[in-house]
């Protein structure tokens, strides 16, 4: 027999799917003791809440604060006034970037069919690293910030080598880019001994992306020759926004706030340049 307890639980984690917050203050009594990790102020939604009109404070704290990316109930249990859920809970922060998972606990108690009383708990030290900035700039921030900077002065060298230099060099630059970028691949290869095998079925995308940087780069080296160093160096920039949309399409990753955001700068970034 189905406990109808349980069924309203769960209508709940259905409202909260789709963002229908007004079912679950619905389903409190107007006295209800609510509070997700009471003891603590690490985030903007510990603490307690008393009062259905408190409620809704909580959940905009959160929604405020973090992109939900899993809610996925694992199991239920109940007795005659109390309903205990584990949860898979995962979610981003976007004003730092980071990302926790982990499961959660929620208790929830009834008086008659309405919820008068609940305690989340979480990993309050894996929610308070996903909210700090430390660690933001990690090695990988700093590889990145150090290829940019690779990026760039290959960028200006190129664009120096050239015809408008008075010392054209033909594409002996782009021949030793990529040469110097082999090498480079190789010393990392044999420093590290990451094999560089690769199966038949899964040469074709490192194909493609040769290619496609090789081509890349032969279009920018004539770019440069034909037009405004200061327009086509500002157009190549642009290409992290190519790799988020393929994350996007290939890999099906979410985008996060400050993606977005970078997206719509890069727009309009290219249209700024497109009117002058």
């Amino acid at each position: 027999m189905t406990d109808r307890k349980i069924e309203i639980v769960q209508g709940l984690y259905e409202a909260f799917g789709r963002g229908d917050i007004d079912h679950i203050v619905g389903q409190l009594t107007d006295d209800v003791d609510w509070a997700s990790c009471p003891d603590s102020d690490v985030a903007p939604w510990h603490g307690i809440h008393r009062g259905r009109a408190e409620v809704p404070s909580f959940f905009k704290a959160l929604t405020d604060t973090l992109e939900i990316t899993e809610f996925t109930p694992l199991s239920f249990a109940s007795n005659e006034t109390d309903v205990m859920v584990v949860t898979r809970w995962g979610a981003t922060a976007p004003a730092t970037g980071k990302s926790a998972a982990m499961d959660i606990h929620h208790w929830w108690r009834f008086r008659g069919d309405k919820i008068c009383f609940y305690r989340g708990t979480e990993d309050i030290a894996r929610t308070a690293d996903m909210l700090s900035a430390r660690g933001i700039f990690s090695p990988a921030l700093l590889d990145g910030l150090g290829a940019g900077v690779a990026f760039g002065l290959m960028f200006i060298g190129l664009a120096q080598a050239g015809p408008g230099s008075g010392h054209s060099a033909g594409l002996w630059p782009v021949a030793s880019e990529q040469t110097g970028s082999l090498l480079l691949v190789l010393a990392v290869a044999a420093k590290t001994r990451v094999p560089l095998r690769a199966a038949i079925r899964a040469a074709g995308w490192p194909v493609l992306v040769g290619a496609g940087g090789m081509t890349a780069t032969l279009l920018y080296f004539y770019a440069t020759h034909f037009t405004m160093l200061a327009t086509a160096a500002v157009l190549v920039s642009l290409y992290p926004g190519v790799t988020v949309l393929l994350a996007r399409t290939v890999l099906h990753e979410r985008f996060s706030l400050a993606q977005r955001a970078g997206l719509g700068l890069c727009t309009l970034a290219v249209i700024a340049i497109a009117l002058n």
